[in-house]
């Protein structure tokens, strides 16, 4: 399977020229012509991605995988229908439709997170250092990225209706800046549970070899993920707050470098560090036949 790491730094490459467009004359929704070829870059990015992660699914069939993988070509979708706004910059339609398919999808990317490290808390069976209570994590997480996300959804359809176009953009910058909270929330939920296993179950969190070196590459994955969906999160919530005619929103080469790029430079990693490989029902048979490979040993 073809990595897209390589596809990825031609992404990085294209993203600053895109600054240079400058806006036309006449108003168009975006307040500027897309590029073409950045559109197609990004697209065929976003679908080695999730071919990446399909591949990955053939050989563990973990099924919580196919959140990323549609959302991931959900986003892939929004994008290309950038291309048919360049030849009609002034349709309403392809505006709000674009706008929700590539604003959207990150949604399931923070509330597949979300899940992920919910059930890996739960297999590393060290639970009780974390903030809250172990089966909170994926309610209450879930619950708000569910609520932000109606927010968003909601807010981006009233966009398409002139009259109802600013309470439209509140309602999704309140979607976003709530989303970045609760995602802010987890981070530090994540961190402070490793920091705490690490200092209070060094045995545990030094061990190298049977399921423990699993999970805490996982674990490791997870964290990274955080990262770059806070640097989209961040620049989303500043980008609303400006308008969509802001400065950020006027230049596409935000929108490549800040959004989409983050995004894929933190989902990238969960192809070579797969959940399923840890969490997955042929994890679990591993995992056991491991503990039974130990106890034997200790007979003996």
């Amino acid at each position: 399977m073809p990595s897209p790491l390589p596809s990825l730094l031609v992404l990085a490459a294209f993203a600053p020229t895109a600054l240079a467009l400058e806006a036309p004359t006449d108003f168009n929704y975006l307040g500027y012509i897309p590029s073409v070829p950045l559109a197609i870059v990004a697209v065929v990015v976003y679908i080695l991605l999730a071919a990446g992660l399909l591949w990955r699914w053939f050989t563990y069939r973990w099924n919580l995988v196919w959140v990323l993988i549609g959302a991931e070509l959900v986003y892939a979708v929004g994008v290309v229908l950038r291309v048919p706004i360049k030849n009609d910059p002034y349709s309403l339609m392809l505006f709000v439709l674009s706008n929700l398919l590539v604003l959207l999808p990150p949604c399931f990317f923070l509330g597949f997170d979300y899940l992920v490290f919910g059930r890996l808390v739960r297999s590393s069976g060290v639970g009780s250092h974390l903030l809250i209570r172990e089966n909170w994590i994926s309610r209450f997480f879930v619950t708000s990225d569910i609520v932000t996300f109606l927010l968003q959804c909601g807010g981006g359809g009233l966009t398409a209706m002139e009259s109802m176009r600013q309470v439209g953009t509140v309602l999704t910058l309140v979607g976003i800046i709530g989303q970045m909270v609760s995602f802010v929330a987890f981070t530090v939920l994540v961190l402070h549970w490793g920091y705490k296993l690490r200092k209070n179950e060094p045995q545990v969190w030094s061990k190298a070899s049977g399921t423990n070196v699993q999970w805490k590459q996982l674990y490791w994955a997870i964290v990274w993920t955080c990262f770059g969906f806070l640097i989209r999160s961040v620049f989303r919530s500043i980008e609303l707050a400006q308008g969509y005619h802001g400065s950020l929103s006027l230049n596409e080469g935000f929108l490549y470098g800040l959004d989409t790029l983050p995004l894929l430079i933190a989902v990238v990693v969960f192809i070579p560090i797969y959940p399923g490989m840890y969490l997955g029902e042929r994890a679990s048979r591993s995992q056991l036949q491991s503990v039974y490979s130990e106890e034997m040993e200790m007979k003996a």
